[in-house]
């Protein structure tokens, strides 16, 4: 379960099926990405053709759809991807688990 920062993403499955599940939050929430955030869940399953734009903000998380082959996906962002948050479930809330950062010399912490 992640966000992509200030970046737009849009993806497209070229094989298989998947699952994507965004957990909505309105913009005050969204506001407060250092606490826990309160969420309503949306779930479509998107096949192989099959194109996707999230805009910010947003959280999801994408994942290969149960006893399906092998899913692959093509990620594109704008700007650039080089932050994310990471989040759990907990108590009904979105609690920040993780932060991902690219280094200038394109490593991570």
């Amino acid at each position: 379960i992640h966000d992509h920062n200030d970046s737009r993403v849009a993806f497209k499955v070229i094989q298989g099926r998947v699952t994507e599940v965004v957990y909505a939050t309105d913009d005050d929430e969204w506001a407060k990405r250092g606490s826990a955030l309160s969420f309503e869940v949306l779930e479509r399953q998107l096949e192989a053709g099959d194109l996707e734009v999230v805009g910010t903000p947003a959280i999801h998380q994408v994942a290969d759809y149960p006893d399906h082959e092998t899913a692959v996906t093509l990620h594109v962002y704008y700007p650039p991807l080089d932050e994310m948050n990471i989040y759990k479930p907990v108590g009904g809330k979105l609690v920040p688990a993780e932060h991902w950062i690219e280094k200038p010399n394109g490593n991570c912490k």
